[in-house]
């Protein structure tokens, strides 16, 4: 009993719910337009079923076709009857104007049609279709740089979010980059493809393909050395790159430098990636030049070895000597210009002073024949001393008249000469009168030398009464 019971219930169950939806084949339109009408209005369709259809509440509805191809949107206007679902294409007045089943409109906007005469109740009558979008009209493109090693590059995305907004989108594969839309990070190498859907639900695809950049590492060759002044050189980059940046401006595979430094240069390879290159250029020039010598003082005419301190490949020396050494014999300023493999030079001076000379004076002393005298030589430093009869000291004692020549030296000064005439005085000459004759009367006599030597060089001794008596004689 319970089994039967079950079957009634069924079969009107099925009468209400399936029976329709097999109906609803029916509800094509085959049938001429007629404003404010159903399309099913032929009567051999009309059937006590189709009719208990379309019993009860009704919406009136706009049902939008999109097509992505044509980039149109189809609007429809349809009766849906609440009670069997049944949805009926019904001819009326839009609010473009246009009488008809189906319009084709053009987003963006909002278009509804006249339901006044569908017998649905008026607070159902809202059909309005509003679609404030509008189709991408452009072409979808993706643009980037090559991934040149460490780091992540950028996808760019055209449109700009500014000028298109995507409803939707999808970077595959994600999992290698990060980020929005545009710019899109990627850290890989690979090809990326976008999927976005445009403001009316249609589909556009783009690929690019991040290619992987071999390693950017120029090398450049150039001197190892150089001169700081009036030098010149090229330095080029070994590999050939699609461009070349220098910090100078040039953009050339080689430059000429002049002068040492360290060097820098960015090339471009095909693929846009960059990378540097240094180049260092080393100094060549030549320290302040160093003399020795072996005299800081020389007479002249005496030897001075001049020596120039370190070694060079070239050496020229104003007194138009070459070598490292040069002999000088004169006090002066002597220069030298040295030269290193390079090509650098650079001067180098020293003075050779000259030593004093001392101002000497000579003086001897009279003597008398028999006797010696004494001769002096004074001025300068204590010195040796040589003199022309071979004697060595100062003062040194002649005998015999004549000039006598001195040479004083030592290692302070240069030697000096000096001459004296040594005079040897003649003998006085001494003559005593005859005296007169003695006598008782007048005890006393005088003696007369007037007839001897008589000038202010000239003493008179006498010895009367045993005692000697000088008396210089005045003429």
């Amino acid at each position: 009993m319970a089994k039967r019971y079950t079957f009634f219930r069924i079969i009107p169950l099925f009468a209400l719910f399936v029976i329709p939806l097999l109906l609803r084949g029916n509800t094509e339109p085959n049938g001429g337009p007629a404003s404010g009408n159903l399309l099913n209005t032929n009567p051999a369709h009309l059937d006590s079923i189709t009719e208990a259809l379309r019993l009860g509440h009704c919406n009136p509805v706009t049902v939008a076709m999109v097509n992505c191809v044509t980039k149109t949107v189809v609007l429809s206007a349809f009766v849906r009857w609440a009670f069997s679902g049944a949805m009926d294409p019904y001819i009326s007045t839009w609010s473009t104007g246009e009488v008809a089943h189906s319009i084709t409109v053009d987003p963006p906007g909002a278009w509804s049609w006249d339901p006044s005469a569908t017998g649905c109740e008026p607070y159902h009558w809202a059909n309005t279709y509003n679609q404030p979008g509008d189709f991408f009209e452009g072409i979808l493109d993706i643009t980037g740089e090559p991934f040149c090693g460490d780091g992540v590059i950028h996808l760019t995305v055209t449109p700009p979010d500014d000028e298109y907004h995507f409803v939707n989108y999808n970077w595959t594969p994600d999992g290698n980059g990060s980020g929005g839309l545009s710019p899109f990070e990627v850290s890989e190498p690979g090809l990326y493809s976008l999927t976005v859907i445009d403001q009316l639900g249609c589909p556009f695809t783009d690929q690019f393909n991040v290619q992987p950049s071999p390693p950017v590492a120029p090398t450049l060759s150039g001197p190892s050395f150089m001169c700081s002044e009036g030098d010149t050189a090229t330095l080029q980059v070994n590999q050939v790159w699609t461009a070349y940046e220098w910090p100078s401006g040039e953009t050339t595979q080689s430059i000429t430098i002049y002068e040492p430094a360290l060097y820098e240069v960015t090339v471009t390879n095909h693929l846009g990636c960059t990378g540097i290159g240094l180049f260092s250029v080393q100094s060549a020039d030549i320290p302040p030049v160093q003399i020795s010598m072996t005299a800081p003082l020389i007479c002249p005419g005496d030897p001075d070895t001049l020596r120039v301190v370190g070694g060079f490949s070239q050496y020229l020396w104003s007194n138009s000597t070459f070598g490292i050494t040069n002999i000088v014999t004169q006090p002066g300023t002597y220069t030298v210009t040295v030269s290193n493999i390079h090509g650098c030079t650079n001067t180098g001076s020293v003075t050779v002073g000259l030593k004093p000379t001392p101002t000497l004076s000579a003086s001897s002393t009279p003597f008398c024949p028999g006797g010696a005298s004494t001769v002096t030589v004074s001025g300068g430093p204590p010195s040796s001393y040589q003199w022309s009869n071979s004697q060595t000291g100062n003062p040194i004692t002649v005998s015999v008249p004549g000039t006598y020549t001195v040479t004083v030296s030592n290692a302070t000064i240069c030697p000096a000469t000096a001459s004296v005439s040594v005079i040897q005085s003649p003998a006085p000459i001494t003559l005593i009168g005859q005296p007169s004759q003695l006598n008782c009367s007048f005890p006393q006599t005088v003696l007369n030398a007037s007839a001897s030597s008589s000038d202010s060089n000239h003493v008179f001794c006498g010895r009367p009464w045993g005692a000697t008596l000088c008396q210089a004689r005045t003429p």
